[in-house]
């Protein structure tokens, strides 16, 4: 699974360094801004809180770049075993994901039944166009939802997509099917909300959602509704 998620990384022009315990990838996107992305493989989810102050200075002595502590995502890859039922995962997926330090922290579960299905129909050709060509295929996306559950290549896929928030997807929309997008434009317009969302789009692309605190970033948004913030 390691090789495989390393694969997808450098198909995206992302370059790697070897750390202890993983791999550190990095690329500059056209603000010249850095993405910094630190993929491990971990059997047991409970030890990576008490070790990412270790592992983040491991990425440090490898990384000089001003944009790497506030840049930076954690990809856990964990071998669950097969064993665990979903809402035990779950559990120790948002202990994970919730914590706030070092990293930005995305858990990529699976397990070795599902990896090895996904790697026997992959074949001998790329994964990477293999991902892209059946992410779409309405048949895949079918069993999934009726199997998401139960342990299946099909699942591991999706997963993979939720969890590497780059990959891209060409989507193209079905004859006589409008996209998401136009649906909800079209529905916004029958509400007479368009214009309320186009406000708040901007005012959304404009503020950085992270660095600002859920009072400050209400007073921004109340201009679109055509109020005044009162200053308190």
């Amino acid at each position: 699974m390691f090789n495989m998620i390393n694969e997808l990384f450098h198909s995206y022009g992302y370059e790697s360094k070897r750390i202890d315990g993983g791999s550190l990838f990095f690329l500059k996107n056209s603000n010249k801004k850095v993405a910094f992305w630190l993929i491990i493989q971990e059997a047991y989810l409970d030890s990576i809180l008490q070790n990412q102050a270790e592992l983040f200075n491991a990425c440090k002595k490898v990384c000089h770049d001003d944009d790497f502590d506030k840049n930076v995502s954690m990809l856990l890859l964990w071998d669950t075993g097969g064993k665990l039922n979903l809402n035990e995962m779950k559990q120790k997926i948002i202990k994970i994901e919730e914590d706030p330090y070092f990293f930005k922290k995305y858990v990529l579960y699976y397990s070795q039944i599902e990896y090895e299905n996904l790697i026997s129909q992959t074949g001998a050709g790329s994964f990477i166009d293999y991902l892209k060509t059946q992410i779409v295929r309405p048949e895949t996306f079918a069993y999934y939802k009726q199997n998401s559950v139960n342990q299946n290549w099909q699942s591991l896929l999706y997963r993979i997509v939720i969890k590497v928030p780059f990959i891209d997807i060409d989507i193209k929309v079905s004859k006589g099917l409008a996209s998401l997008s136009e649906n909800n434009k079209r529905e916004l317009q029958k509400a007479n909300l368009l214009d309320l969302n186009n406000k708040l789009c901007d005012i959304l692309n404009a503020t950085q959602i992270n660095d600002i605190e859920p009072i400050d970033l209400l007073k921004k948004l109340m201009p679109a509704f055509g109020e005044k913030p009162n200053g308190n």
